[in-house]
């Protein structure tokens, strides 16, 4: 089968949904990757970021609608829909649309007014309704789709995983030389794209309610997204780091303060992978039910609570190792991509 993906946003050296998506699918069937298109500017202006909605289906038909010989359409995230269906449609061929979280459980929680929902939930409710087949990321978001009008027979629930296989846990004493960290103070890391609302206000908290209560450790922020304003002595931003798992492997505690938004935390995902000491907030169990605080993981209510979880974790992290070792255990046996690969290859093949 030939099958059109979009966006096509590369392969190599990455955890996230989509490029590992198209190499599972690219092990069994041909794939004609589209990039995302992008106008100049638009990352800083609302009203660039508009045109480019506009623009960028307008762009893709025309790029493709000479692809007579393409049996199937697959997009990823809600920015692909609109020009995905358009093509599709031209075609006359099947579309696959993978969602990675529900615009009613986003908004839900998010606490979102009127104009929020009508931005979000009407326009994916339009566009996946001559989607073939949906996949989502949990059965929450399952059942959210199905609250929406969808029958449950056309969805299909393939969670966001990690490659365990590649996983390579390093001594936190070797990560740290081969990162260059000379001094022993603990390290306590936070990563995430900074251009999402949920990711951003954990960066807040933890500037102005974390790191003064520990200022005894230094607090790492990795990941895509110009965050250098002004930080908190004892708080440092990394960027994009290329080999994030070192980065995990030389860190005492990995924590995750995202109280609201949709779909499953991948950051989550690794920071249990590496075996780190992972704290996190009631929202990750949302879609990791597995989530066991003090068996393989450690919850906190409350952002007081969560800075207190820190605080005690850092005062005793060997006490903390045996639940990071039952975390990762859970993400090899239920969020590692190899034990999906048929899942997915029958979502496209009944599409």
């Amino acid at each position: 089968m030939k099958i059109l993906f979009m966006p096509d946003t590369g392969t190599a050296g990455t955890a996230e949904r989509i490029p590992n998506l198209k190499r599972i699918l690219s092990k069994r069937h041909s794939i004609i990757g589209v990039k995302p298109v992008a106008v100049k500017g638009s990352s800083r202006s609302r009203f660039l970021k508009f045109i480019e909605r506009v623009y960028e289906p307008l762009k893709l038909r025309e790029i493709c609608s000479h692809l007579q010989d393409i049996d199937l359409v697959f997009a990823s995230q809600n920015r692909s829909a609109l020009p995905a269906r358009m093509i599709a449609e031209k075609l006359k061929r099947p579309l696959v649309f993978d969602s990675h979280g529900n615009p009613e459980l986003l908004c839900a929680n998010m606490s979102a007014g009127p104009v929020f929902r009508m931005r979000n939930v009407y326009p994916e409710k339009k566009l996946l309704e001559k989607a073939r087949r949906i996949i989502t990321v949990s059965e929450i978001d399952k059942a959210a789709y199905v609250k929406m009008g969808f029958a449950a027979d056309r969805i299909d629930v393939i969670p966001t995983c990690i490659n365990f296989d590649e996983v390579k846990i390093t001594s936190k004493k070797q990560a740290r030389e081969e990162l260059w960290i000379a001094h022993e103070r603990p390290i306590v890391l936070f990563f995430a794209a900074y251009t999402y609302a949920p990711n951003m206000e954990a960066v807040r908290y933890i500037n102005k309610e974390l790191a003064p209560a520990v200022p005894h450790a230094d607090i790492f922020l990795a990941g895509r997204g110009d965050i250098r304003d002004e930080h908190a002595g004892n708080v440092t931003y990394k960027g994009f780091v290329k080999d994030l798992g070192l980065l995990i492997s030389a860190a005492d505690i990995c924590i995750a303060p995202i109280w609201h938004g949709v779909g499953i935390l991948e950051k989550v995902l690794q920071m249990m992978a590496y075996a780190r000491p992972t704290i996190v907030t009631p929202f990750a169990k949302l879609g990791i039910p597995e989530l066991d605080d003090g068996r393989n993981c450690f919850f906190a209510d409350t952002k007081e609570a969560f800075t207190q979880k820190v605080v005690s974790l850092l005062e005793a992290p060997d006490s903390a190792q045996q639940t990071a070792e039952n975390g990762a255990k859970l993400i090899s046996e239920r969020y590692n991509w190899p034990l999906y690969e048929e899942r997915l290859f029958r979502a496209i093949e009944r599409s």
